[in-house]
């Protein structure tokens, strides 16, 4: 089993807003650092021993990133890396084969928690949680494990308070709602785990692909499929598939809950707003379900390798955090646009980059600048060699972007790369 934004980012499974706007991004940057260095650096790429497939950054609370990547060589192990504000590689962590970790968050005191699970229980419908905090230099902080009931798909958010939580959605047939809300403390401690209340209908099955705080609420979104017969024991497998977003309090109360069947998929990415508003963002391809031989259901495309003959948009959704009201706009980029991330601006606007081509390193890395309402107010073309999907873009401290993505630049091997612009998104030539 793995998470779609392990899915996304691997490729090894391909896989949402005026007015009111929540913004689907978990991080909203932290401007603070060096803002010589950063204005100085154009490109970078760091090199590692492991073949690395980025699958999500975030920017830390007192400067600088971290970095979660894939090893697809060594059974998907897990690296965790960090960055200075200019790009440079600060150090690096990795973790057993025998975890897949799934996400990581900023915490509000400059670590960095990262979470995922381990299959290997005897019991099948039971997994090990992990979840361990490091500090902005990469050393361990804390670490904690706990059983939890089979989980498909699992994401985390960080309390203003420093407490940590994950939401996830449990294989568990005959199970109604779908989804589990776990509670840690700031220092890691389990304090609760809730199955969630509030959902209508509760036959659907949300699988979390971004997590974020509006004030004191959780904001989860995601993709959607539905158990296919009345007694929730089978996953459907054909459409329609769709994707939601709901608001919940800490104690895993559903305040509103917003689905769409047989639409575009929504939800890769998430970022909150000024006033609390919540955007999400994701490509307007569809999804299909695929159950895997040991019988994990995963979310891919229905394009196959088709990418460059169809012309995708990104869609970006913008919800009021008290109603769950939502409006819908399409992002027109210079190309076809896929796997979007999105983040806050300063100006109370978004960022949002987006790749042209997953399946290949011979692609685009395509930006788009907006207005509150989603107006674009301009868009800028990377053409960088051997460079594909970005999975983290913004705000530096400079008030210009930073965005990382995959690259492949030394053979065969994979590394990230580190793409820095200028205010208007501009790369120093």
């Amino acid at each position: 089993m793995r998470n779609i934004k392990q899915i996304i980012s691997a490729v090894k499974i391909e896989s949402w807003i005026t007015g009111f706007v929540i913004v689907i991004i978990f991080f909203i940057p932290s401007c603070k650092k060096n803002v010589s260095s950063i204005a100085d650096t154009k490109f970078k790429v760091s090199h590692s021993s492991a073949n690395l497939n980025g699958f999500k950054a975030v920017h830390l609370s007192g400067g600088g990133y971290a970095v979660a990547a894939h090893d697809p060589r060594s059974n998907s192990k897990c690296h965790l890396l960090g960055f200075a504000e200019d790009g440079t590689k600060l150090w690096e962590q990795q973790f057993p084969d025998s975890i897949t970790m799934v996400d990581i968050a900023a915490t509000n005191d400059n670590g960095v928690i990262i979470c995922g699970y381990n299959n290997g229980n005897a019991i099948i419908t039971q997994q090990t949680i992990y979840v361990k905090r490091f500090s902005a230099s990469g050393n361990p902080d804390w670490a904690n494990s706990f059983i939890a009931d089979a989980v498909y798909y699992l994401c985390m958010a960080i309390a203003p308070d420093g407490s940590v939580f994950l939401n996830s959605c449990p294989g568990i047939t005959g199970l109604h709602p779908c989804n589990f809300l776990y509670k840690l403390s700031s220092g890691g401690q389990l304090l609760s785990s809730t199955q969630a209340t509030g959902m209508t209908p509760d036959s659907l099955l949300c699988f979390p692909l971004s997590m974020a705080f509006s004030g004191s609420n959780i904001i989860v979104t995601g993709a959607l499929s539905y158990w296919a017969d009345t007694n929730h024991t089978t996953v459907a497998l054909s459409g329609p598939f769709g994707d939601f977003c709901f608001c919940m309090d800490t104690g895993a109360n559903v305040k509103w809950f917003l689905h769409q069947l047989d639409t575009f998929a929504v939800g890769q990415s998430l970022a909150i707003g000024n006033g609390g508003i919540i955007a999400d963002a994701g490509s307007s391809s569809p999804f299909l379900i695929s159950q895997s031989i040991s019988g994990n259901f995963f979310l891919t495309s229905d394009r196959g390798n088709v990418f460059e003959d169809v012309q995708d948009n990104i869609m970006v959704r913008l919800f009021d955090p008290a109603t769950g009201a939502m409006q819908v706009r399409q992002i027109a980029l210079p190309d076809a646009a896929q796997y979007p991330c999105i983040a806050a601006t300063a100006d109370g606007g978004y960022i949002i980059a987006a790749t042209d081509n997953l399946s290949s390193f011979d692609n685009k890395i395509l930006v788009a600048k907006t207005s509150n309402n989603l107006d674009v107010q301009w868009t800028k073309q990377f053409n960088i060699p051997n460079t594909t999907s970005p999975f983290g873009i913004f705000q530096a401290a400079d008030n210009g972007y930073v965005i990382f993505a995959g690259t492949q630049s030394f053979g065969a091997h994979k590394d990230i790369a580190f793409i820095k612009t200028d205010p208007n998104g501009n790369i120093k030539q």
